[in-house]
């Protein structure tokens, strides 16, 4: 009974160091490799993580319903959100809006945020109306610590296609309605168990 599981705990072992080894040797023999991710996949790895919510001072601020847009010609990925506040008094004002924000990857982490949100063109409702400018600014610096608190995509490290990725992993682009992963050498190994 103990020889048949030692096999099959054998042949997994090999079927693990050749694919290893074919991953090695396709990184040596060609310099770099991209993978793109296509819009839609994107949206729903994104609508999984949301909403997002901040609160501080008494006021929160959510960030819901996201549909990304990546613009061919544009490094920056586009996300049309509704946004809420409530604040003190019961006052809760809600607007959708588009926002385009830069997509950062943290090496030491293994994860994507997004970074540097910049409302366009969100029509604000009511008494904010007025006010569009120093409130689009606002909640503009209000709303990076939101995003920049939850990765939007995370490496498994358990997982060993996802260090493979991790290890060889160069740029991350928006290009043609794709995101792009360009692979290859770097001479930065960062093999994580």
């Amino acid at each position: 009974m103990v020889k048949p599981l030692i096999k099959v705990s054998a042949w997994k072992g090999r079927v693990w160091i050749w694919g290893c080894l074919r991953a090695a040797i396709r990184a040596m023999w060609f310099p770099s490799y991209t993978v793109r991710i296509p819009e839609a996949t994107l949206q729903r790895l994104l609508a999984s993580r949301f909403p997002l919510e901040k609160t501080r001072y008494g006021c929160t601020l959510a960030v819901r319903d996201p549909v990304v847009r990546l613009k061919a010609g544009d490094d920056t990925a586009g996300l049309e959100v509704t946004l809420q506040a409530t604040l003190p008094g019961g006052f809760c004002p809600a607007w959708r809006g588009w926002m385009t924000l830069r997509l950062e990857y943290q090496r030491d982490q293994g994860a994507f945020y997004l970074r540097d949100p910049r409302l366009q063109s969100p029509e604000l409702p009511g008494m904010l109306a007025g006010y569009a400018k120093p409130v689009l600014t606002l909640i503009s610096l209000a709303l990076d610590p939101v995003l920049a608190a939850t990765p939007v995509y995370t490496f498994d490290p358990a997982d060993y296609r996802h260090r493979w990725t991790r290890m060889f992993l160069k740029s991350v682009t928006v290009q043609d309605g794709q995101l792009l992963l360009e692979l290859g050498r770097n001479g930065k190994r960062d093999f994580v168990r």
